[in-house]
């Protein structure tokens, strides 16, 4: 399933869809507005659902969403909403705004479920006299701040669930048939750690380590300290090692240089985050999940002094 711009030469399945929906012909007009966007949700070559929105100074409102009649009911309108808000966010978007008529309750229901609240009431907004709610949802809050620095969103939840699921599928492969102890770094790497082997086919086994290079400001002291051993003895076992993120890549190897004395058969590392630009030593992961620049990040596992591990995607403080 893709989600992407519309192009032209989906024109043809758009105009279907829409003439199924709501009985009208593409606004071609909208093609040709700067401030317009329109994306359609591709399954097996086929365009089922379709979802358009403007956007300007830091507000967007969602004019148009439709899903082909046979997809309906199965959540590919959660689905284009959810990416929409993903790439709104991304763009620096704080409210998204979005018109429903009153007695359209399924989704009403729906829009509520990913956090759109009633704002207030159009009297006669649609064309058959019937009054719309204008429902307002805030992608950026007061929330989103820890220790009074603003948080800025860098990679989005489903970007993580997709990647993390790639990485899953090249480890399954280079230990098929293997057994594979999976050893978490704490406390970083929960998250992640927890994601990536629910993904990981075979016979699995896992424990947790305790490795810390940091104190409670932002930057790295680049010394390594063994907080917590893990429980099992890996000589001659497979191991993988999950860790956050690596950056001056000295936590990392030393720990790699430390297990390799206990024999293990093979021995890999996995991590979400890479800042290569922060490297210090020659060292790199086995499976590395995003590349990043040199900035501070939380969520999803990660911590700015214990705060900010609960956030589904990962932000850069700025």
């Amino acid at each position: 399933m893709i989600f992407r711009e519309l192009t032209d030469e989906d024109l043809p399945q758009v105009e279907n869809l829409l003439r199924e929906t709501f009985g009208i012909n593409f606004p071609y007009e909208v093609l040709s507005y700067e401030y317009y966007k329109t994306f359609v949700l591709e399954k097996d070559k086929n365009i089922i659902g379709i979802i358009q929105f403007w956007n300007l100074l830091g507000e967007a409102d969602i004019t148009l969403l439709a899903v082909k009649k046979d997809y309906r009911r199965k959540g590919y309108g959660k689905i284009l909403i959810e990416k929409s808000l993903d790439f709104l966010k991304k763009n620096k978007i704080d409210t998204v705004y979005l018109e429903v008529a009153v007695d359209n309750i399924p989704a009403i229901k729906l829009y509520e479920k990913i956090g759109f609240r009633p704002l207030t009431i159009r009297k006669g907004y649609y064309s058959d006299g019937r009054d719309a709610i204008v429902m307002k949802k805030n992608l950026r809050s007061e929330a989103l701040e820890i220790r009074g620095r603003k948080l800025e969103l860098l990679i989005s939840e489903d970007e993580i669930k997709k990647k993390v699921v790639e990485l899953a599928n090249l480890i399954n492969e280079d230990f098929k048939g293997e057994e594979l102890y999976v050893i978490g770094i704490l406390k970083g790497s929960f998250m992640f750690f927890a994601d990536l082997v629910r993904n990981l086919k075979g016979k699995v086994f896992v424990d947790f380590m305790q490795v810390s290079s940091y104190k409670t400001g932002m930057e790295s002291i680049g010394e390594v300290v063994f907080i917590k051993d893990m429980s099992v003895d890996i000589k001659g076992k497979n191991v993988l090692i999950v860790d956050d993120i690596i950056d001056t890549g000295r936590t990392l190897k030393a720990l790699v240089e430390a297990l390799s004395l206990r024999e293990p058969n093979k021995l890999k590392t996995a991590v979400l985050l890479d800042k290569k630009d922060r490297r210090e030593v020659d060292y790199d992961a086995d499976y590395v999940g995003f590349v990043i620049p040199d900035k501070f990040v939380v969520g999803y596992g990660l911590d700015w002094a214990e705060e900010g591990r609960n956030l589904k995607e990962i932000y850069a403080v700025v």
